[in-house]
């Protein structure tokens, strides 16, 4: 069996004070997480500021929803990142959102302390995400008319466990949206990689404005110096077969986050080779079904 992983780690500083709501399936806890980044360009500071979804479904850690957590301290954050339908009653459509998960299985929430650091005078930020998985469309290189180029690609990560199932078992699967703005790495993926291909990716979530309602659509970005991509065989999960060439980048990721409500639009279909992502609405993150 492949072997799938899906993990974010974010370290940055909560907004808006965090609440417990009620949602289906018992209470959850719901926080705004910024991270900053923060570099240097012809001699000109640059920041780099996202506003993440943080989404607890563990239980042990709701405590601190109540009575633990306060707005501007920094926290660790570690959990997944997942896609969720929802029904737009304006439009009649499916629409999409996307947040940091944590579960009780392998999620983590940690607070720092009010010292840990400010949004003026910051310590540090994190903001990184490891996907392994398959392509669902063989990489295409994006032309600019500045003579840059990216790559898009669409990447499922699936998750096992119990349930109801034919063998007591279910299975989630999400599709992510991967953008390679490296260019030097898009000789890779356009030569080496193909629909079905097994990847690790290391990058960032990243939150881009689309159209004029306030919709975000939701990225991995892998960029210079902050992210990799790996090829493996597609026999990796036996433990047979050797690695195809890869291709990786030193450094590691800190830093960007998105807006409050993370929105986007766009297909589930693993057979699709148009990787475009459309737009999507601006709707209160709070409503979570």
């Amino acid at each position: 069996m492949t072997y799938c992983l899906n993990q974010a780690t974010l370290l940055g500083f909560i907004g808006e004070p965090p609440m417990i709501i009620d949602a289906i399936g018992g209470r959850i806890g719901l926080m705004r997480l910024c991270t900053i980044e923060r570099w240097s360009a012809n001699d000109q500071a640059r920041e780099r500021v996202q506003w993440h979804t943080v989404i607890c479904r563990a239980d042990k850690y709701l405590p601190l929803f109540e009575h633990g957590l306060l707005a501007g301290q920094m926290v660790l954050v570690r959990g997944q990142l997942e896609h969720r339908s929802y029904t737009d009653g304006k439009a009649l459509k499916e629409r999409w959102v996307s947040e940091i998960v944590v579960h009780s299985i392998g999620g983590t929430i940690i607070g720092c302390g009010e010292d840990a650091g400010t949004m003026q005078g910051l310590a540090s930020c994190m903001n990184e995400v490891v996907l392994v998985g398959k392509l669902g469309n063989k990489p295409k290189a994006h032309e600019f008319e500045n003579g840059g180029r990216n790559c898009v690609v669409r990447l499922a990560t699936s998750e096992r466990f119990k349930g109801g199932g034919p063998n007591g078992e279910k299975e989630r699967v999400q599709w992510h949206t991967v953008v390679c703005r490296n260019e030097a790495l898009v000789p890779f993926m356009t030569g080496s990689l193909d629909k079905g291909s097994f990847v690790v990716v290391h990058g960032q979530v990243e939150y881009r404005p689309v159209g004029a309602d306030g919709g975000l659509v939701t990225e991995v970005a892998v960029r210079p110096f902050s992210g990799s991509i790996i090829g493996c065989d597609r026999s990796a999960g036996s433990n047979r077969g050797a690695p195809v060439p890869f291709a990786r980048n030193p450094g590691l990721s800190t830093g960007l986050a998105g807006r409050s409500r993370t929105w986007r639009s766009e297909r589930q279909d693993p057979d699709a080779d148009d990787d475009e992502v459309g737009e999507a609405p601006f709707i209160p993150s709070v409503a979570v079904a």
